[in-house]
């Protein structure tokens, strides 16, 4: 009897002591709850954005149960679809370490596999400057309004990709052909510069002139089509002798297919 007792208090002393893995049936509530709001999300979705919401509801899941596997199972799949695969890959692996015999673990490593290749490729293509090429306007806003004042133009010329930024409210609402000029652009897959292009605008002491001032364009990729960073126009003088001094604002610039 003495040493059943010694034995029972052992064990119950380990059992204090050694940190215990969330299982599927000590999951806390609210992450439950948060998993079923992914689903519903996931429901809901009519786009790729929408996905966002769903792995939002799986990241505070993850935080309230950071053992429970099911949740990295899930942002896994969805991150993948999302084309964000480093942090697929790293959902999934922590999956299996949580999960080693899951049924579908085959399965998973197999996804895993596929999901390295489609990086490697992704970003190999991703590099290419032709990758780029097409027209991409402020905020997607094709027709004149508000906010509506650059697009920039990406093409092939030649054999070589070029870009250029076209002023549109005030040197096409006066029927200027004024450009773009093309330059030289810097890509690495995620950062574009335009170094040596030019903001045109209409010299009001000279209505029908269009007038360069050196522009330079500093963008990062931060979505698939979608383009944001800074616009930096050098200081120029009209010809009545007022001089504008440097300016830089941030935009967001969407391609248009």
């Amino acid at each position: 009897m003495r040493i059943t007792l010694w034995i029972l208090l052992v064990s119950l002393c380990c059992l204090t002591l050694t940190p215990q893995r969330v299982s599927a049936q000590v999951v806390p509530d609210a992450a439950r709850r948060h998993m079923d709001r992914s689903q519903a999300a996931l429901e809901m979705a009519k786009s790729p954005a929408d996905l966002e919401d769903a792995v939002r509801e799986l990241q505070k899941a993850v935080e309230l149960a950071p053992d429970w596997a099911d949740p990295y199972y899930s942002l896994g799949i969805l991150q993948n679809r999302l084309e964000r695969f480093d942090d697929a890959l790293k959902n999934l692996a922590r999956y299996l370490q949580l999960a080693p015999n899951a049924r579908n673990a085959q399965e998973v490593k197999q996804l895993i596999n596929k999901i390295e290749y489609r990086k490697e490729k992704t970003e190999k293509d991703r590099k290419d400057p032709n990758s780029l090429v097409g027209t991409w306007w402020v905020n997607g806003e094709t027709n004149e309004g508000p906010g509506l004042f650059y697009r920039i133009e990406i093409r092939n010329i030649n054999g070589k990709v070029m870009g250029g930024l076209r002023e549109f409210s005030v040197t096409e609402e006066q029927r200027l052909n004024c450009g773009p000029q093309f330059g030289n652009i810097e890509w690495d897959g995620t950062s574009l510069v335009i170094p040596g292009t030019y903001y045109f605008y209409c010299d009001k002491s000279v209505q029908l002139n269009c007038c360069p001032a050196p522009a330079r364009l500093s963008l990062t990729m931060v979505a698939k089509d979608t383009l944001k960073g800074t616009l930096r126009i050098a200081p120029y003088k009209h010809r009545d002798g007022t001089r504008n001094p440097e300016w830089t604002e941030e935009f967001a610039w969407k391609r248009v297919k």
